[in-house]
């Protein structure tokens, strides 16, 4: 999309993997300097984009963004008692979108499904954008899995298999 894409990770053990996979800087957001160090990045104007899962960096998103950003958080966990610099907000304009999937309507959903079709799908059926999956485990493996991502020192897609045939014939069964 010829954008200049700054990925930030707690780990510099992914850093590599992060340039690996198209990022043009990664940096420490664990860092006392990320802040200084994204400002630093782009010229001292700011991001023009903020894409983060989670809300609990939105004051620091809202300081890395240029005039008139954007911060588009995806769930809202970890906001419960964050607050924000309002008159930082409104000095800069910078817009905050939330995206959450599970409260929205079947109309909504079904305009998102079309816009994925449209805009990101030819770029995975090219391999322009591939999903990057780390690990595979049966879901009989859960706790595997669900322990690998808590030590969160990983950033590839972590799949859990299920074995439909197995399970309509458990259904069947029962």
């Amino acid at each position: 999309m010829g954008l200049t894409v700054i990925a930030s990770t707690g780990s510099s053990n992914t850093f590599s993997m992060c340039h690996d996979y198209g990022a043009d800087i990664c940096l420490d957001h664990t860092s006392k300097s990320f802040l200084r160090e994204v400002v630093k990045k782009t010229g001292y104007l700011g991001v023009d984009f903020v894409l983060d899962y989670g809300a609990s960096n939105l004051q620091r998103n809202i300081e890395c963004c240029r005039s008139r950003g954007k911060v588009f958080i995806v769930d809202l966990h970890g906001m419960l008692s964050n607050s924000i610099n309002l008159a930082m907000l409104e000095k800069k304009q910078v817009e905050i979108k939330v995206f959450d999937l599970q409260s929205r309507d079947l109309a909504s959903k079904a305009s998102l499904i079309a816009q994925v079709r449209t805009h990101l799908w030819p770029a995975v059926l090219t391999k322009k954008v591939i999903p990057v999956v780390g690990y595979r485990f049966a879901v009989t493996e859960a706790q595997k899995a669900l322990s690998l991502l808590k030590e969160n020192d990983n950033i590839e897609k972590i799949i859990l298999r299920m074995n439909f045939e197995m399970t309509s014939r458990h259904l069947k069964m029962d």
